[in-house]
């Protein structure tokens, strides 16, 4: 079980409640993936995704979908950004 913040250290390191998790850290992959796929596209027209999967392929559907549903659970865990808990052991 987790310890209650230590409100005596107020410069403790802490972190948002889900950071570290393989959801968080596979959302945050997926969200930086998506943001190089867009800078691409937007500076140079080239659609990353669709040049390794296939313009329109099932494959490249999967993966843009990945990338929206994980933007959507980014937004979520930035919502939740505000509960912090201060990790154990550090001061």
């Amino acid at each position: 079980m987790m310890e209650p913040p230590d409100t005596a250290t107020p410069n403790a390191e802490v972190a948002p409640r889900g950071t570290g998790t393989v959801l968080a850290w596979t959302v945050a992959v997926l969200l930086v993936a998506g943001g190089l796929n867009w800078g691409l596209a937007g500076l140079f027209g080239i659609d990353l995704v669709a040049r390794l999967f296939g313009d329109g392929t099932p494959a490249a559907r999967v993966v843009y979908a990945a990338i929206g549903l994980a933007g959507v659970l980014g937004a979520v865990l930035l919502l939740q950004w505000k509960h912090f808990v201060a990790r154990p052991g550090l001061r």
